[in-house]
């Protein structure tokens, strides 16, 4: 959920009825407060217009009693998620500049982890039974991790899990991500999930619009940029989580964002439908119960 998005998409009403969609099909929801008005992720974390006059403890209040109004009026339509990720990808912090993590000094960690507090007892007032994320883009560097993890925890920052990006051409193979998740359980005795993966079903493009992945992207696996590849793909993460005892979800982003009539997509070709809306074989991977 975005903050104020010029065109609403992803914004609170929006939100709302995706997430009474899914409780009507008996799904579990989990919402990712970007605190933009559009994406956020570690190359950019804008704060969004409305706050932008505000810096320090004024900022820390907006972001608390926004996110309680936001869960609450979430709870009023039916709609109360079992997870909450406060941030999305904060590897370099996030409201930008006051929570951002450039230098790495104490001051920026402690601006930081203010923000971070507030959006967490935002969670906690609004829906008190939602797990707390935290997320990060390193699902392949098991000592970044560590370190980052364990700087936050410094700050006395109140979260319940880890949550994690991997894409193996960016993050390093599937042993990379393994090791990340040892890493989580025995040294930070944290729960995971796994909140952004994907993997190609083909290398080819159905618009013109600029593809994440072309022909000549090394994928980082063995496994090639196939409906099948991307279902062993899959079928490998899958065995690899479960091997951990605690990795409480694996999802995939974004499944459904392929080329449409007026809209060209970056990620056609990591969807889970091909070019003509047919769902592939990796769909019906994620429709299995969870392994363990």
């Amino acid at each position: 959920v975005w903050v104020d998005p010029p065109d609403q998409l992803c914004d609170l009403t929006a939100t709302i009825r995706l997430g009474q969609r899914a409780r009507g099909l008996g799904l579990p929801v989990m919402l990712d407060f970007h605190y933009a008005d559009s994406w956020a992720d570690p190359g950019q974390q804008p704060t969004p217009a409305r706050w932008r006059a505000a810096s320090g403890t004024a900022l820390e209040d907006s972001v608390r009693n926004w996110t309680r109004a936001a869960l609450r009026t979430l709870r009023a339509n039916g709609v109360v998620p079992e997870a909450v990720q406060i941030g999305n990808e904060v590897t370099n912090g996030f409201l930008w500049p006051d929570g951002r993590l450039e230098s790495g000094s104490h001051a920026e960690w402690a601006r930081f982890a203010g923000l971070m507090r507030a959006a967490a007892d935002g969670v906690r007032a609004g829906a008190p039974r939602a797990r707390v994320l935290v997320h990060i883009d390193r699902g392949g560097d098991a000592e970044g991790v560590k370190r980052w993890f364990r700087r936050l925890d410094a700050f006395g920052v109140r979260y319940d899990d880890i949550a994690l990006s991997w894409y193996p051409w960016w993050h390093g193979g599937p042993h990379r991500l393994e090791r990340t998740l040892r890493t989580c359980e025995d040294s930070l005795r944290r729960d995971v999930w796994i909140v952004e993966t994907a993997y190609p079903w083909t290398v080819e493009w159905f618009d013109s619009t600029h593809k994440v992945l072309g022909a000549g992207t090394a994928l980082g696996t063995d496994h090639p940029a196939s409906p099948g590849g991307q279902r062993r793909f899959l079928d490998e993460l899958l065995v690899r989580a479960a091997r951990s005892k605690r990795v409480r979800g694996v999802f995939w982003s974004e499944p459904a964002d392929r080329s449409a009539p007026r809209r060209g997509s970056a990620w056609e070709n990591c969807a889970l439908f091909d070019a003509t809306g047919r769902m592939l074989p990796a769909a019906g991977v994620m429709r299995r119960p969870e392994p363990h």
